[in-house]
């Protein structure tokens, strides 16, 4: 019996080293797995950071834009009323009527100052070459995008020259 005894201990020696391999290939199966979801998610992070500075490169500019429309705006209502102005003394004129040509005339003026004319003229050529220059600059980085992200997208606005 000492022999099968032998054999019996070596034949569990054995079996034992099968199963520690079998939970050593597994683990090292397990840790293969956690090493390539670590690297997904860094990958997915840098691009997340990618994103987030995209966004803010691209948010910069559109909020510049649109702070320079608000102002384009006010200044466009003021140059209509000031249009309106004129086609009230134009009508005037044709009826001849100095007191009221008079009167118009100063309202006129009294508009002119208010709204600073002189200055919303100047500003006007400003607001548009700047929000020209930003939408260059928007267009451009999203060009550069697609460059180094060459992806299938639906155009949903064009972008202009």
């Amino acid at each position: 019996m000492d022999i099968m005894s032998h054999i019996g201990t070596q034949l569990g020696r054995v079996v034992e080293r099968i199963r520690s391999g079998k939970v050593m290939a597994k683990s090292y199966l397990d840790l293969q797995s956690a090493q390539a979801q670590l690297l997904r998610s860094e990958k997915l992070a840098s691009i997340a950071q990618l994103a987030a500075g995209v966004v803010h490169e691209i948010n910069n500019p559109i909020v510049f834009v649109c702070s320079d429309m608000g102002t384009l705006d006010g200044y466009i209502k003021d140059l209509v009323d000031l249009h309106h102005g004129y086609e009230t003394l134009e009508e005037c004129l044709t009826d001849d009527t100095r007191q009221d040509i008079r009167r118009i005339l100063e309202s006129i003026k009294l508009e002119k100052k208010r709204m600073d004319l002189d200055f919303i003229a100047e500003d006007i050529v400003n607001l548009v070459r700047e929000s020209r220059e930003v939408s260059d600059r928007v267009k451009k980085i999203i060009e550069d995008l697609k460059k180094l992200f060459p992806f299938r997208q639906r155009r949903i606005c064009p972008v202009r020259s």
